[in-house]
């Protein structure tokens, strides 16, 4: 994730030249700016987390994650491990490009630099609407008591998926009563299986991605 203060999980794929033993310690190291805090158990994942008893030791300030062999660690094939942590809170200058070594055991690997730099979060910045504009029934949908059909247009600047909510409020002043499955329409209604929950004293609507659904960031949605 590349949204400021959500959980990020961070995927790590390595590969020795050499298996390395029981006991032997993996170091990755400058995960900094993130707000996970100081812990000697974090939760490892990913399919070689067994290898590790499943977790590690992680630092914040210096942000260290360091894994401690109860397996020997394959040198044939890619051994795959993640945590989550918290992404930052505030701005950073620049993503982050992890350091891996490790050391230990009858011989140990030199810190080098992995592929990729990651914690962007803050280059983004926070999630905004790229497009967001609203419109209702023209004619005799504007005459009192009329039924009128409202219009919204949306595009998040991050992907909003199954379970996620989109909330639109302020449409007070209406005689729709309160309704858990107001019946939604437009191109995109599949996306919130057609349907939303109507508070009337508040005019609030709210939409929940469907199962298997995305409301996409390279193109409007409309119901």
């Amino acid at each position: 994730s590349d949204i400021q203060g959500a959980t990020n999980k961070l995927t790590f794929t390595i590969k020795p030249s050499a298996s390395l033993a029981v006991a032997q310690k993996v170091t990755i190291s400058n995960l900094k700016a993130t707000q996970t805090t100081d812990n000697t158990q974090l939760a490892v994942g990913g399919a070689a987390s067994a290898a590790f008893t499943a977790t590690g030791a992680w630092i914040q300030n210096t942000g260290t994650l360091t894994l401690t062999l109860s397996q020997v660690l394959s040198s044939v094939v890619d051994n795959v491990i993640t945590i989550d942590v918290t992404n930052s809170a505030a701005a950073q200058p620049a993503a982050l490009v992890p350091n891996i070594e490790a050391s230990g055991g009858s011989f140990s690997i030199a810190q080098a630099a992995m592929s990729t730099a990651i914690l962007k979060a803050a280059l983004t910045g926070a999630p905004s609407w790229t497009t967001s504009t609203n419109s209702e029934g023209t004619g005799a949908m504007l005459t009192q008591s009329a039924a009128n059909t409202l219009t919204f247009v949306f595009k998040p600047s991050t992907a909003q998926t199954a379970g996620d909510q989109i909330t639109i409020s302020g449409l007070t002043g209406s005689q729709t009563p309160d309704n858990t499955a107001l019946a939604v329409t437009g191109a995109q209604s599949g996306l919130f299986s057609s349907a939303g929950a109507w508070t009337q004293a508040t005019g609030t609507l709210v939409l929940t991605v469907a199962s298997s659904q995305t409301v996409p960031t390279g193109s409007d949605s409309t119901v």
